[in-house]
């Protein structure tokens, strides 16, 4: 299981006014510099520090992080930025951008940023525009910031010091904690799918021994878009926690559709515009929003529950099936296979029909996990209504494919027997590349099995062979 530690909130000396207010005009320096050589606007990030801390472990981590996510995020909205300036004082940290476009889509967009991100109660992300005037919130049509403890403005809250300084630093660590589980989450999820990747042999997919069907890609490849995925995995979970108050529905994956084209983007930039993970982000990314729900509810949950939560979270997804001139809309209205949309929308009933019971029955047969995940990626091939297959080789080829894994998993031996599942994967894999057919449907619902059987999130197990 992963466990969040606890981080040191303010293990760092007290600020002189003097070098808080060295800061401050450095950085107002900094921004009107920045204006005057031609910026279109300025982005400034800091982080809050309410009392005389200004520096310390804690601060510095929550500005690296936002400083990094911030970058991607004026990347993934073609912002260009000119001009950078690194203010490293005693009195607190700052980063200005030189920005282009303009100001008040660009504080829009850095405000859903804020509310998107665990941390981002901890960050302050200032758009200066040409007049060298900060846009504020409400001129973007939303309420002042809300205080850290509480859901007041945090202005009215600063002013009449309603709340004491060990509160504050009490709130600030726990938004901490929340995305260090959360982090935590999509850290499992990311080992899920460099998992899945590193299993060998597969039919129709890249592993350790060769690329199959798929010449354009490497394992390290998948390594690298697995990790590319993880923080964005994170924020989907933190993007579900914030519906704790409400039942799982549609309005949750409304809310991390913005999250998931980030991550594809952030997905493309790591493998050279290479599709490795589309399909599993969009699994992985509705599981964690349902999970984050469930944390921040203190539920307990089990693999069931969590199921019917993605139903809820996906009904709306029903009337796009069949729709418009997609591969996946096209094969469901000539084979009726729904593809990945209705494979969320039925809560991944091919996890909970086939491929949990057959994880289980090759477990407690051998107790061989590498041995029962192969197995599960057979079953999963018998049974999964792949549209990767038949893009490349039509219906056809999926009745092939389906066919021949159905006659493996006959033979009592491929169950109870290691080398001899190993040895008849090694031919399904052959003949694959020769008919160049991909199965990368069926390999996101086995990485999706994977994180369920080994990764058990914060919740407890989901799923234990028994």
């Amino acid at each position: 299981m992963y466990l969040a530690p606890d981080f040191p909130v303010m293990a760092g000396g007290a600020a002189a006014l003097d070098d808080v207010l060295a800061a401050r005009d450095a950085r107002q320096a900094a921004q009107q510099a920045l204006l005057a050589a031609g910026a279109n606007c300025v982005v400034s990030f800091s982080v809050l520090a309410p009392g005389a801390v200004k520096r310390s472990p804690f601060l510095d981590e929550v500005f690296d992080i936002g400083k990094g996510r911030l970058k991607h995020e004026l990347g993934r909205l073609n912002i260009s930025t000119h001009a950078e300036r690194l203010l490293n004082h005693a009195g607190g940290q700052s980063l200005l951008l030189a920005a282009d476009g303009a100001a008040d889509a660009l504080k829009a967009a850095l405000i859903g940023l804020e509310q998107s991100h665990p941390l981002g109660r901890l960050w302050d992300i200032d758009v200066i525009d040409g007049s060298g005037k900060p846009l504020s919130r409400p001129q973007s049509g939303l309420p002042p910031r809300a205080c850290l403890c509480c859901d007041a403005p945090a202005k009215e809250c600063a002013r009449v010091r309603r709340h004491s300084m060990a509160q504050l630093h009490e709130a600030m660590q726990q938004h901490y904690r929340v995305y260090l589980n959360m982090a935590a989450l999509g850290g499992g999820m990311r080992d899920a799918l460099v998992a899945e990747a590193e299993l060998t042999p597969k039919p129709g997919l890249v592993d350790a021994d060769n690329q199959g069907p798929h010449p354009d890609m490497t394992l390290p490849m998948f390594r690298q878009s697995a990790a590319a995925l993880a923080p964005f995995l994170a924020e989907c979970a933190f993007g579900g926690s914030r519906f704790a108050h409400e039942a799982p529905g549609s309005a949750m994956l409304a809310a991390i559709r913005p999250i998931g084209l980030a991550a594809e983007e952030a997905m493309y930039a790591a493998t050279g515009k290479v599709n490795t993970h589309k399909g599993a982000l969009f699994a992985f990314g509705i599981a964690a929003a349902a999970l984050g729900r469930r944390i921040a509810r203190q539920e307990q949950g089990d693999w069931p529950a969590l199921s019917a939560d993605i139903r809820a979270i996906c009904a709306g997804l029903e009337p796009e099936l069949g729709r418009g001139n997609t591969a996946g809309a096209r094969f469901y209205r000539q084979h009726g296979l729904p593809g990945a949309r209705g494979e969320a929308l039925s809560g991944f009933a091919t996890l909970t029909d086939f491929a949990l019971p057959a994880y289980q029955q090759a477990f407690a047969a051998t107790a061989n996990r590498t041995h029962a995940l192969r197995y599960v990626f057979l079953t999963l091939l018998a049974h999964n209504g792949d549209t990767n297959v038949v893009k490349r080789g039509g219906i056809e080829a999926l009745d092939w494919l389906q066919g021949r894994a159905r006659h493996i998993l006959a033979d009592p031996a491929a169950l109870r027997q290691p080398e001899a599942l190993y040895a008849a994967l090694k031919t399904l894999d052959a003949q694959c590349t020769e008919k160049n057919l991909s199965t990368g449907g069926s390999a996101d619902l086995l990485a999706l099995t994977i994180w369920l059987t080994e990764y058990p999130n914060l919740l407890g197990t989901f799923y234990e062979p028994t």
